[in-house]
């Protein structure tokens, strides 16, 4: 494998020559390789119902708009079954901060809302705008119901699989953690020969010769690295993991709907319910015309005020759905 590098000068400073000095080394993956956690990505159809009204959303959208199951079912629908015995005792395994994330598609929607929705999904990028620059996941037409399915969301896992495969077990998450233990006193830290600190370190000796003799192999296979070294290199191992292995988060889901094109539910509801008057108050001008007497025009106006009360209630009450059927194609890092 090739290796590049300024030959005009020589920088000794170990943090201005770390920034590569991981994933450019890591093994390359052929396509078959299989997911790090089972012999195939995994997938799950979610089923996503937001069921509420106009009324609940004004008042507390935070509760109303938003599906959000918690961590323990999360858990119960992403990790990975695994049978612990012949007695069918059963655990779960994989961290949800570090999903690989395949593919995310919408297999079907509906929704009875007479107004765009605009939908953040965990895992999407919100890459669709609204003419406020509102930006979402998916915009969803009124009164809709579409049963086409739609790819909403697919990253490249390319990088993520080459460095589960060299390292694996390892996330940005638990670096600092798994196959790390601190020596109080000793100014020291062992380390497991299969972290990529380790890994990362023996790549670099020259960039880190300065350091150098800050690491020694012991016999019980562990690597005795120094204090100073290990907090020099580990920040900059973490960060290259977190912006060049793409995982997603998903320790807690959600979906959240929002009025595509108003700045809040309370704008919505003022412009909905200021088009369903207009209707009554032309009906009303209509009613007027060629009525004499006060006393009949005021029971007119007595009247279609009553519907505008009704409109209002019915507006503010009547139940609103949107539904959404997710497939998920992930794994684990």
């Amino acid at each position: 494998m090739s290796q590049r590098g300024d030959h005009g000068s020589k920088n000794t400073d170990p943090d201005s020559q770390l920034n590569a000095m991981l994933l450019t080394n890591t093994v390359d993956v052929d396509g078959d390789a299989v997911s790090p956690v089972g012999q195939k990505p995994l997938y799950r159809n979610i089923a996503v119902n937001m069921a509420t009204t106009l009324d609940e959303l004004t008042l507390n959208p935070s509760k109303h708009a938003v599906w959000s199951p918690s961590k323990e079912q999360i858990a119960a629908i992403l990790r990975q079954p695994r049978f612990q015995n012949l007695q069918g005792d059963v655990s779960t395994e994989g961290d949800l901060r570090s999903i690989l994330l395949h593919k995310m598609s919408l297999h079907e929607v509906g929704s009875n809302w007479p107004l765009s929705i605009g939908t953040r999904i965990t895992g999407v990028d919100n890459d669709t705008f609204t003419l406020n620059g509102s930006r979402f996941a998916t915009v969803v037409p009124p009164d809709t119901y579409n049963s086409n399915t739609r790819v909403l969301q697919e990253d490249d896992i390319t990088t993520a699989r080459s460095f589960a495969k060299q390292f694996p077990g390892y996330t940005s998450n638990n670096i600092s953690s798994k196959g790390v233990t601190h020596v109080d006193g000793r100014h020291s830290v062992l380390l497991d020969n299969k972290h990529p600190i380790v890994y990362a370190i023996g790549q670099n000796a020259a960039a880190l010769q300065a350091n150098a003799a800050g690491i020694a192999v012991m016999e019980d296979g562990l690597v005795k690295c120094s204090t100073q070294l290990y907090e020099t290199v580990m920040p900059s191992i973490k960060q290259q993991i977190e912006s060049q292995v793409k995982v997603r988060n998903f320790e807690s889901m959600s979906v959240s709907m929002h009025p595509a094109d108003f700045d809040s539910w309370t704008a919505a509801r003022a412009t909905m319910l200021a088009n369903s008057k207009k209707a009554i108050k032309a009906k009303m001008t209509a009613a007027l015309v060629g009525v004499e007497g006060s006393e009949a025009q005021e029971k007119i106006r007595v009247d279609f005020n009553n519907q505008e009360k009704e409109t209002e209630l019915d507006l503010g009450n009547k139940p609103m759905s949107l539904t959404m059927n997710l497939g998920i194609e992930y794994s684990f890092l």
